[in-house]
């Protein structure tokens, strides 16, 4: 994400439908951007689904927003947008 994001979650989705939060951003700043590790590493089981969730404000009230008008698509520049959760992870036997 970059200046319009404004939210984003890891959320892994266990086989049995239950549902934890990995990381919350409930204020992503682009200025923070960085690489976030968990305290403590996390066994997940066989099956487990990791749903990215986030959202973007386009708005005239985001102060970092270069331009409320203007129709946004993705892109590798600042002034426009990507949503993508990279994850680091290990199997093991």
């Amino acid at each position: 994400m970059h200046y319009r994001g404004s939210r984003f979650r890891f959320e892994a989705v266990y086989p049995n439908g239950t549902s934890e939060i990995l990381l919350s951003v409930p204020h992503y700043d682009f200025q923070w951007q960085t690489l976030y590790r968990l305290a403590q590493p996390k066994r997940l089981p066989a099956g487990t689904q990791i749903r990215c969730v986030g959202a973007f404000d386009n708005s005239p009230q985001n102060r970092y927003n270069p331009n409320p008008d203007a129709l946004v698509t993705f892109g590798e520049q600042t002034d426009d947008e990507m949503f993508i959760g990279y994850l680091n992870y290990s199997e093991l036997p």
